[in-house]
């Protein structure tokens, strides 16, 4: 599974405020309202991105524990004194929690870049028309806002993801490790696959 490239990302931004400008033009020379979500679409994409954000969180919880339990461990097996207390053992996430997390994640991003995309297409017309205080204007603004606030945190959750160098799955039998994105950082366990 490929990683979020930002570069992409603006990409898909500016190509659907073009789709957005050609669209708004095209409403306003039919007389029908601006292409504009309506404020309630902000209950959703909120709720997605709390969503995604605390699913992240918790993948991130687990690495941080899998982290200090294995740092423990080495200690330990070393011989160090004094190391007996610390971090427990952490409890195990399920491996498809964790893929479902990343591409929810990397959803959420995407859906950002295009509903921002298409609300600054729609914006630029809308400033050479309508007041800055009207509310096509204003509700344009708050879904910029608001989805540029769902890409950021669904690049976000997509690093929670990723298994810092080293700290990898150990070879199995058959040899196989997780996955890998090229840079030798993987994606939690069941996440890149």
């Amino acid at each position: 599974m490929s990683t979020i490239r930002p570069l992409l990302l603006a990409l898909i931004a500016v190509v659907t405020a073009v789709l957005g400008w050609g669209a708004s033009l095209l409403t306003a020379a039919n007389s029908l309202p601006s292409p504009v979500l309506h404020a309630t679409s902000l209950i959703t994409i909120g709720a997605g991105t709390l969503i995604t954000l605390v699913l992240g969180l918790r993948v991130r919880a687990y690495q941080r524990q899998r982290s200090e339990f294995r740092d423990r461990e080495r200690r330990r097996q070393a011989g160090e004194q004094g190391h007996a207390r610390g971090a427990e053992k952490p409890v195990e996430i399920s491996p498809v929690l964790a893929a479902r997390t990343l591409v929810l994640a990397q959803a959420l991003a995407y859906a950002g870049a295009v509903i921002l995309g298409w609300h600054a297409g729609v914006l630029v017309d809308l400033l050479g028309v309508a007041r800055v205080g009207s509310d096509s204007v204003t509700l344009s603004l708050i879904m910029i806002g608001a989805a540029g606030l769902m890409s950021v945190v669904g690049w976000a959750v997509e690093q929670f993801c990723k298994v810092p160098p080293g700290d990898g799955p150990q070879p199995g039998p058959d040899g196989a490790r997780g996955e890998s994105n090229g840079d030798e950082q993987g994606y939690a366990p069941g996440a890149g696959g």
